[in-house]
């Protein structure tokens, strides 16, 4: 800690901030005469469903992207943007951020290919 009582309030306001937060699942301090600890719930748990392995963030529309691909591995760019009800163009930005973070990759040809899901 920087000093007494400044950095628990930063820790506390980012945790709150963070778009996953549940008001269930509050950090936890404890201090004793020679230990302080903080226990923070971690809020990612469960949000990516059976998607194992995930580790770093995706956002939601991007997670909606990794089910549907789960579902059917050869949904089209226009499949996507339908059942998403988004554009093409969003799909798009989607799938580039998720073969970026290696999340997904093409296998085949891009008109016979379909998608892996990492």
């Amino acid at each position: 800690m920087e000093r007494e009582g400044s950095g628990i309030k930063k820790i506390r306001s980012s945790y709150i901030e963070d778009p996953h937060y549940n008001p269930e699942k509050q950090p936890m301090f404890y201090s004793d005469r020679t230990t302080f600890m903080v226990t923070f719930p971690n809020l990612n748990y469960g949000m990516d469903l059976d998607i194992q392995g995930v580790t770093e963030r995706v956002t939601e529309g991007e997670r909606e992207v990794l089910e549907l691909l789960k579902e059917n591995p050869e949904y089209t760019y226009s499949d996507l943007a339908d059942r998403l009800s988004v554009s093409r163009k969003t799909v798009s930005d989607r799938i580039k951020k998720l073969k970026e973070k290696n999340r997904i990759e093409r296998i085949g040809s891009d008109t016979k290919g379909y998608w892996n899901v990492i």
